[in-house]
């Protein structure tokens, strides 16, 4: 809230200046608020700001909108290694929205292409593996990722998921909750973790 603040006030004497635009748009991201992160990062776009950061982080707060047509529209075109891989990623996220498993797969192949390393592309190959039945292996992406940083919180939430596609009410709990520190502003997490609660029996921690 302070950095948004703050962002605002350095808009106010400049209303140009095209990265605390994209600053201000990737906050927006973060805190779940879509329209708003599309909003400055398409001027951040228009005033020059790198496509590198604009263009994938414009591509999630799309698909967090289902403008699913627009992310599919945007080009890696001029994009770095690292770059093209999140937006093939969040591409493969829109697909597999639609119900194209196999385009989906195929994106993602192309994004590991780019930048293998890359921990977008790992937590959309577990997010797709997940929704076509694969739960074993998404958990295993998912591991990987916290092996390498232990404090990113969309892992968290997928291992949530899955725990809960498997009906492991305590590993779900345990993982939504942590998602939720980490996440402060996701209410996902918050909604996910009192279901857990409540399917676990415990009606005070789902109040909670």
């Amino acid at each position: 809230k302070a950095a948004t603040i703050e962002l605002k006030n350095a808009l106010r004497k400049n209303p140009e200046n095209a990265e605390a635009r994209w600053l201000l748009g990737s906050l927006y991201s973060t805190a779940g608020d879509a329209a708003s992160a599309e909003k400055e990062l398409r001027r951040a776009q228009q005033l020059g700001w790198t496509a590198d950061d604009v263009r994938p982080r414009l591509a999630r707060a799309l698909l967090d909108q289902g403008k699913l047509e627009e992310v599919l529209d945007m080009s890696i075109s001029g994009l770095s290694a690292s770059a093209s891989a999140e937006l093939l990623a969040v591409q493969a996220l829109a697909v597999i929205a639609g119900g194209d498993q196999q385009a989906a797969i195929n994106l993602l192949k192309r994004a590991e292409q780019s930048d293998p390393s890359n921990l977008e592309v790992q937590l959309a190959t577990a997010r797709v593996l997940l929704a076509t039945g694969k739960s074993g292996a998404a958990d295993e992406r998912v591991s990987q990722v916290l092996a390498r940083d232990p404090e990113v919180g969309a892992a968290w939430s997928l291992r949530g998921r899955i725990a809960l596609s498997r009906n492991e009410l305590d590993i779900a709990a345990e993982a939504f909750e942590k998602a939720s520190e980490l996440n402060s502003n996701s209410l996902n997490d918050s909604f996910n973790l009192a279901l857990v609660h409540v399917q676990s029996g415990d009606i005070d921690g789902a109040r909670a």
